[in-house]
């Protein structure tokens, strides 16, 4: 059976060349490990052999897309940075360090942890958080969410510092469709294939009706049933305002964008208040 000495030096071996396949086995040997040192009360290795073990887990798990199982490795992660301080002084140095701290922002993004991670990034300064790529991104993130610019959402997925903020993008996306989705439930009894592909902000024809099919939406024509107690698209009259001098202004309707904001704004005083 191999030592743990030698699983981490395979460890950090097959992560200098990203073979994740092997990672991940390499992973679960040092988990069993780490088991039988629980079992016999053995010796645990040292802080960087625990370093590397965490933070590579971290980065496994976040790029298989197991969000999940990473929301509890990222916390193993920042007990573990909590540790090797000593009378203020860090002990553990550790190059990943910022890496680590983006993808925990991207993770209470993507699970709308929205009081979390305002508590976090307001921990960094302005000129690091705005300056270093690893937080700028999330950054950038959740003041779009905050106004309302879900479009720029989209756009900020060309400038992601590496690879493994995609799932945690992918995850943030999907919940911002699902939520205008849902508004469009509400307000609508039938839409318009191609509004409903605006106002998903999604690529074409064909993810629009694999999205439509995805939430059970009927397609009739070029439009779809979406069964909700409002009127249909084309058929919503504007409303008006009457104005002074005899003449009326149209009303434009609640934008679903605007919902969406308050929404994340209810969610993130909720969290404060918990």
């Amino acid at each position: 059976m191999p030592t743990i000495e030698s699983s981490h030096r395979q460890l950090l071996n097959e992560y200098s060349k990203q073979n994740f396949t092997v990672i991940g086995r390499i992973l679960e040997d040092i988990q069993n490990e780490f088991n039988e040192i629980q079992i016999k009360k053995g010796v645990w290795p040292s802080l960087n052999i625990l370093k590397d073990y965490y933070e590579i887990k971290a980065i496994y798990l976040a790029k298989e897309g197991k969000l999940i199982e990473f929301g509890q490795a990222i916390k193993d992660v920042e007990a573990l940075y909590e540790a090797g301080i000593n009378d203020g002084k860090e002990i553990l140095d550790s190059k990943q360090k910022d890496l680590m701290f983006g993808l925990y922002l991207m993770y209470l993004l993507a699970t709308n942890q929205i009081g979390k991670f305002n508590l976090k990034i307001e921990k960094i300064d302005y000129k690091t958080r705005m300056g270093n790529p690893f937080f700028a991104v999330p950054a950038r993130l959740g003041l779009c969410l905050t106004e309302g610019a879900y479009n720029s959402i989209n756009l900020a997925e060309n400038d992601l510092p590496t690879p493994y903020y995609k799932p945690f993008m992918n995850s943030l996306k999907e919940s911002i469709k699902n939520e205008i989705a849902e508004s469009l439930e509400i307000s609508y009894r039938a839409i318009p294939v191609n509004i409903a592909m605006k106002k998903l902000s999604l690529k074409n024809n064909e993810e629009t009706l694999a999205f439509g099919n995805k939430r059970g939406w009927i397609l009739k024509g070029n439009e779809f049933l979406v069964a909700g107690k409002g009127t249909n698209f084309d058929d919503q009259k504007m409303p008006t305002l009457a104005l002074a001098s005899g003449a009326e202004r149209v009303l434009q309707p609640l934008n679903t964008e605007q919902s969406l904001k308050r929404l994340f704004n209810y969610s993130s005083h909720l969290e404060r208040i918990v």
